[in-house]
């Protein structure tokens, strides 16, 4: 048995050895006859063989051996050069592709040098084609080692042809086309003298050629070479091309060399930064026709004019610095030619006084064709729609010139909307809504002149759309779409003004929304204005104009389109608050209208999910605010709701919308679903669904505060069940939902305390053992312990609860960290506890302070216990010298406990300010050891009052008998930093409370002899701002330079302390310095360099290290430009921003590398033009700093340093590498080639290209 079955496996494997032969021999058998057909007479067989060879080409497994590949590629070119079949042709066209991919380089060579002579010899047009398109397919499709293919054999030759006089106008023409693909699809190729010189040369003698083609085809092959060149052979062919235009007598040359500059500005816009000069001027001056006389072919000039503004719109985008000199003259150009339409009188046709003359009469009867003044060979429509869009190009980018462009524009985009042609009137609506939306994000900023100047024109804006939307002949759907667009943008920039102007709308909107014709985009965009206009400024808005809206809209909640029916709820839902209120009794009948459509979306189970979303929160809202006026359909919609609750798609914004009815001010009664509604609210706790159980959570607290239903109290236990397990560390937002709402139920209900001793109490307990609980959190912690003291539950009141905290404090391993939390308990419940029950815990703390056997642990939780409590009740009138005593624990070694202290010390004061601020300020004067101290009691103590209006008269009187405003200053005095930033911050906080004498203290101490009083001044603005405060900041308004101005001090840590305050102002309040951004960016960006005058020599035992005393300032100085871009960078010229943060591309420190590195990424996002025309400096730095490496001997933190820095300056290529045109630099595609993807490097990119694209959860740049 063992011989047969080995027998067996000899015989298959024979067999499969036999199939495999025989399998080859075929393969080999059909590419023979494959090759035979293909030289066959009929075109059939030709056409299947060049299928079937298709066919095999595509297949991975398909190889070809040398002699093989001749053979094919013989063929193959044959069919393509020779063939008089166009299908064959197609057929030997769709082979050459994978065919390349399959030759070896040499073979890729053999078929260029074909197809070069096949172009130049060819007799027939279709052949010159068929070799022209053949080699563009081989460029493309080539394989990247025979790239080299392109300038060793095809470019020479193709040069050499081109410059042959004898060579005719068609093969020149193809010759270029092949060229701009090799230099397209190859830029790094090109990128050599030696190699683009030539074709240079060549190229530019084409352009004045006298044939268009030609110099059509030159230009795009100039456009492309210019990427590849170096700056001065860039810069050299501009001087060549203006020079052209300058002095060239011939119109056909003066317009081939301006289209040649716009291809150079499209394809390599930022390198033409350098040329601005002689660029702009030239482009400018064609564009107005100076160099052009009319002549027979006027659409050649317009076309010029188009091209001319194609050009200046790529520069204004691509080269946003040097362009500046001339954005005047550019914009008042498009302003110019916004309106060129020589065939069309428009003034004439609109004006109203227009008299007919004899013999035109029927005017009206004209036909559509004779009244639009319009042909197919008027092309002026492309010069207003090319200056249009530079014109949007320029609103956008130059935000900085906001103010003047609202003056000049806007009239003249008011005017120009009603133009004549669709596509130009599209793009004017576009170039508007740029300007809106920089009008918008202005008013965000706090800026006030751009609204008030559009509010002025509102008027005229409308008059101009109802003109546009009233036009006899019929409007197109797009543009009805455009103006409701445009509105849009209106009503968010001016929502008041417009509200006042809405009454010539109304007709125009109605018909949008009820003609029948009217389409599914028109109808939206329409309601979607109607939100934006009822949200914004619908208190505005008059009673007529809203019930003639009202029918319209109901209509379209019936739409059978769920979009249009769920836009229509959403209006109804922004009008609901509208109507309510006072203005209810005039729209009784328009709340029965809404009411009724509603219905039947709310109860319809077979429509979209988007409609029933948007039907429970109309309904909700319409429930909340005029719920009393429905009547008996309350209850139907309460059932209904109570239905919705229990289905899986609807339950979550059911429960928001239970939410919002019983928040309702008219204290809607519940009854009919509340118990059954908390009973689902219970079980939803139990879901795994953060997002359902921080609703039901809310909805539930606002259930037992509103819902006055004894029946509720049977619902608690089970609640609290599903409560407790929420109430944890690992998500303190839902712990702070759970505590409110157990709060809320202890308020409400007190029996329930017990339940919450059971089941809610050991979770507080165990979350206050957390170092991380803060905030929400705490605060209902101890809201929850100030509702249990308060309902004076036997067993669970203040003696349990102060004792089952006081236990978990002394617990050895609680971290330090939970103190202060902790005693913020034992504070609240002590205030809310009666004298006699809290003596005894008073008592306990005091003994603990006073004891020399307490131990640290005991000391500083008796200090912070007594702060709390002293804060929220006067402490004096159990221990009379409470305040000496807290005062010896500054005498402690431990700084915990001085830390303590000074809290105590200082939280004692809040409680009685006349006993105890006067001891800390006669402290603080006599003890300059504990002046840190007693200062940050001092700090505490304003801090607390600052917020409480009621007591700063007291505070400031104390403060003033004890003259404490002028000795502050003479605490900066100290050599200690850390007494002088407290010091700052005092009086920050004083000038928010007593703000005219403190402010004028301050701005003298700006210039102050003393260094240290310049930098404590310059430091207190911080705290000034700090909280928002309209009346100050008034009065800082026009002091703010004075702080500024510091920024030149000749000491390193007051211009330090200047670039804090600059920071802090910049990221907090940015309309306090838009005005001095001009000023004192160059004093920032200096701050950003290395000061060699600021470093020096320290020796270590026998080693000498630079220390570098600037760094701080630097880093100040790179925070702030970050702060700066992210809030101020439409105020900020980019370009030299960009220039100085290259400079930290390259410092030694590594935190300041980082920076830069995420500030370039964000730059790459917003302002990428810029990006890109500085990225040949960038380049450098960033390859500097993958390629430097630590030493073998570094230790683990150098390591682990130089990773992270590789992995933000990674983050910035890919972002830069995302940017449209990043490609057209030459450095930047070496850099890619040799640095990022080569190496041990490029396995680090590809990962991080990878995370990047699949949204890593953890960059949170976007």
């Amino acid at each position: 048995s063992e011989r047969a079955s080995e027998g067996d496996l000899f015989l298959r494997l024979f067999s499969c050895w036999l199939f495999a032969v025989v399998m080859g021999y075929q393969t080999a058998f059909n590419l023979t006859s494959v090759l035979e057909k293909m030289g066959r007479s009929d075109p059939d067989y030709r056409f299947m063989a060049a299928s079937d060879l298709l066919a095999e080409l595509k297949k991975d497994t398909f190889k070809l051996d040398s002699s093989q590949e001749k053979k094919v590629g013989a063929a193959v070119l044959k069919l393509l050069v020779e063939e008089l079949s166009g299908d064959v042709q197609t057929q030997a066209q769709h082979c050459l592709g994978p065919l390349v991919k399959k030759v070896t380089a040499a073979q890729t060579g053999v078929l260029i040098d074909n197809l070069v002579e096949s172009l130049f010899t060819a007799d027939k047009t279709n052949g010159r084609d068929s070799a022209s398109y053949a080699l563009k397919t081989i460029i493309i499709e080539m394989q990247p080692q025979a790239s080299s293919l392109i300038t060793s054999k095809l470019t020479p030759k193709l040069c050499e042809k081109l410059s042959d006089t004898a060579t005719s106008y068609e093969v020149k023409v193809e010759i270029l086309e092949v060229l701009t693909a090799a230099i397209s699809q190859y830029p790094n190729l090109f990128s050599t003298p030696a190699v683009y010189n030539p074709i240079k040369a060549e190229v530019l003698k084409e352009l004045e050629s006298r044939r268009k083609n030609n110099r059509k085809r030159a230009t795009q092959c100039l456009g492309t070479l210019a990427v590849s060149m170096e700056s001065n052979d860039f810069n050299e062919l501009i001087s060549v091309l203006v020079n052209m235009a300058k002095t060239s007598t011939s119109h056909e040359i003066i317009r081939s060399s301006i289209q040649t500059i716009g291809s150079v500005s499209r394809s390599a816009g930022f390198r033409l930064a350098d040329c601005m000069e002689q660029v702009a001027p030239i482009v400018i001056t064609c564009a107005k026709g100076e160099h052009l006389t009319r002549d027979e072919d006027e659409d050649e000039d317009d076309e010029l004019r188009e091209n001319c503004f194609q050009t200046l719109e790529s520069l204004v985008v691509r080269c946003p610095n040097t362009i500046s000199p001339y954005l005047e003259s550019i914009t008042s150009l498009c302003l110019e030619y916004i309106k060129y339409d020589p065939n069309y009188n428009e003034d004439a046709m609109m004006d109203d006084d227009f008299e007919m003359e004899d013999g035109f009469e029927d005017f009206d009867e004209w036909e559509e064709e004779d009244i639009d003044y319009s042909d197919d060979e008027d092309v002026s429509w492309k010069v207003r729609k090319a200056a249009s869009k530079t014109l949007a190009e320029i609103i956008r980018t130059r935000s900085d010139m906001l103010n003047q462009l609202c003056d000049t524009v806007t009239p003249a985009l008011i005017k120009r909307v009603t133009e004549r042609e669709e596509t130009v009137k599209l793009d004017v609506f576009k170039t508007f809504s740029a300007l809106l939306k920089q009008i918008q994000r202005s008013i965000n900023l706090g800026a006030t002149g751009p609204q008030k100047s559009l509010e002025e024109n509102v008027p005229a804006i409308i008059n101009q759309i109802t003109k546009i939307l009233s036009e006899k002949k019929e409007l197109k759907t797009k543009v009805r779409i455009g103006v409701f667009s445009l509105l849009k943008e209106l009503v968010q920039a001016a929502s008041r003004s417009i509200s006042g102007h809405v009454e010539s709308l109304v007709p125009h909107i109605t018909a949008a929304l009820c003609d029948k014709n009217a389409t599914s985009n028109l109808k939206i965009e329409t309601l979607a204005f109607l939100r934006l206009l009822f949200t914004l400024g619908g208190l505005h808005l008059a009673t007529d104009s809203i019930k003639q809206v009202t029918e319209p809209i109901c209509c379209c909640v019936s739409d059978n389109y769920y979009k249009i029916t769920s836009e229509a709820l959403r209006v109804c839902s922004a009008m609901v608050p509208v109507i309510s209120g006072t203005r209810l009794p005039e729209f009784e009948q328009t709340v029965q209208e809404i009411y009724q459509v509603l219905l039947p979306k709310l109860k319809a189970q077979d429509i979209d999910q988007e409609v029933k979303e948007e039907a429970i929160n109309c309904t909700a809202l319409l429930i909340t605010n005029v719920g009393e006026k429905l009547g008996g359909g309350l209850t139907e919609c309460f059932a209904i709701l109570e239905d919705r609750l229990g289905n899986e798609i609807t339950r979550l914004t059911t429960v928001k919308a239970l939410d919002l009815i019983a928040c309702s001010p008219l204290h809607l009664d519940l009854s009919s679903i509340l118990i059954n509604s908390v009973g689902q609210l219970t079980g939803f706790l139990r879901l795994n669904n953060r997002q359902l159980k921080q609703s039901s959570l809310n909805t539930l607290n606002v259930f037992f505060k509103s819902q006055k239903n004894g029946e509720l109290e049977e619902t608690i236990r089970p609640l609290l069940e599903n409560v407790a397990p929420l109430i944890s560390a690992d998500d303190l937002h839902l712990s702070h939902l759970a505590l409110q709402l157990t709060a809320s139920i202890t308020t409400s209900f007190p029996g329930s305390c017990k339940v919450v001793k059971e089941l809610i109490f050991p979770q507080v307990l165990a979350l206050l053992q957390s170092k991380v609980l803060q905030g929400h959190a705490l605060e209902n912690i101890l809201e929850l312990l100030r509702a249990i003291v308060a309902t004076r539950t036997t067993g669970f009141g203040f003696t349990y609860l102060s004792k089952a905290i006081n236990n978990l404090l002394s617990k050895k391993d609680l971290s330090k960290k939970c103190y202060p939390a902790c005693a913020q308990c034992i504070g609240v419940l002590c205030a809310a506890a009666s004298e006699k029950k809290r003596a005894g815990v008073l008592t306990g703390y005091i003994n603990q302070i006073s004891s020399e056997t307490s131990n640290e642990q005991q000391t500083v939780v008796s200090l912070l216990c007594i702060g709390e409590i002293g804060r929220r009740i006067d402490f004096s009138t159990h221990t009379n010298n409470v305040e000496e005593l807290v005062s010896k624990s500054f005498s402690a070694q431990s700084e915990e406990i001085k830390s303590a202290a000074a809290f105590s010390l200082g939280n004692l004061a809040v409680g009685n300010l006349s006993k105890f601020l006067p001891f800390i300020l006669k402290e603080i004067a006599e003890h300059k050891e504990r002046q840190y101290l007693l200062l940050l009691s001092l700090r505490e103590v304003i801090t607390r009052l600052s917020k409480t209006p009621d007591r700063v008269a007291e505070l400031v009187q104390i403060l003033q008998t004890h003259k404490s405003s002028d000795a502050l200053f003479q605490y900066c005095q100290s050599s200690k930093e850390g007494i002088c930033n407290v010091v700052a911050e005092c009086v920050g906080r004083l000038a928010v409370i007593n703000t005219q004498e403190m402010l004028e203290k301050i701005i003298i101490k700006l210039s102050s002899d003393s260094s240290q009083d310049r930098s404590t001044a310059c430091a207190s603005i911080k705290f000034c701002i700090v909280d928002k405060n309209s009346e100050i900041e008034k009065l800082l308004l026009p002091k703010v330079h004075l702080f500024l101005d510091l920024l030149q001090d000749s000491e390193v840590d007051v211009r330090r302390s200047a670039l804090l305050a600059f920071n802090f102002l910049v990221h907090n309040r940015p309309a306090l310095v838009f005005e001095y951004l001009d000023k004192y960016m160059p004093m920032v960006y200096q701050e950003t360099k290395e000061n060699a005058q600021l470093l020096r020599k320290v020796k270590v035992g026998p080693f000498t290290h630079i220390v570098d005393d600037g760094l701080e300032n630097r880093k100040a100085a790179f925070e702030c430009m970050y702060t700066l871009m992210e809030t101020c960078l439409n105020h900020l010229n980019v370009s030299t921003f960009i220039s100085h943060l290259v400079g930290g591309l390259d410092d030694n420190s590594a935190d300041i590398k980082s920076m830069c590195h995420i500030m370039i990424e964000h730059l790459a996002k917003s302002e990428g033009p810029a990006v890109v025309q500085a990225l040949d400096s960038i380049v450098e730095p960033l390859r500097v700093t993958l390629e430097k490496k630590p030493k073998e001997s570094a230790v683990k933190q150098d390591k682990e340093r130089y990773e992270e820095l590789v992995r933000s300056a990674l983050r910035a290529i890919i972002a830069i590498a995302h940017i449209p045109g990043a490609d057209s630099s030459t450095k930047f595609n070496d850099f890619m080639n040799s640095t990022v993807q080569s190496g041990e490097i490029r396995e680090k990119y590809l990962a991080m290209k990878e995370s990047h694209s699949n949204g890593d959860p953890m960059d949170l740049t976007n």
